[in-house]
């Protein structure tokens, strides 16, 4: 399914129970796409603490994909992938990856 598909059919949500980087206070900070990218909740809630899986930012909208295992038990029916919406204000900050500096030239 595209990211136009998931866009069109789930609604925004603001609680995620997954994904990598922290949601607090109006500030979201995922990984997307190997770069940290802090970027600010429209209505500013504290929407929690997210612990694994990946990130896209999509025309506005932040796209996290990631595992709710139910427990931490892999391979069974609690544990599958989740896709869920979050809408965004606008990027806050790009964070350049910990190996280079804000220029993109590589850190030696």
């Amino acid at each position: 399914m595209s990211i136009e598909g998931v866009l069109a059919e789930q609604p925004p949500v603001r609680d995620l129970p997954g994904g990598r980087g922290t949601f607090c206070e109006g500030v979201i900070e995922v990984d997307t796409m190997d770069v940290p990218v802090i970027t600010r909740v429209g209505k500013g809630e504290r929407l929690g603490k997210i612990t694994g899986g990946s990130g896209v930012l999509v025309t506005g909208k932040l796209v996290v994909q990631s595992w709710n295992t139910g427990g931490g038990i892999k391979g069974t029916e609690a544990s599958r992938r989740q896709r869920m919406v979050v809408e965004i204000d606008r990027i806050e900050a790009v964070c350049p990856p910990a190996d280079q500096d804000v220029t993109g030239e590589d850190v030696p």
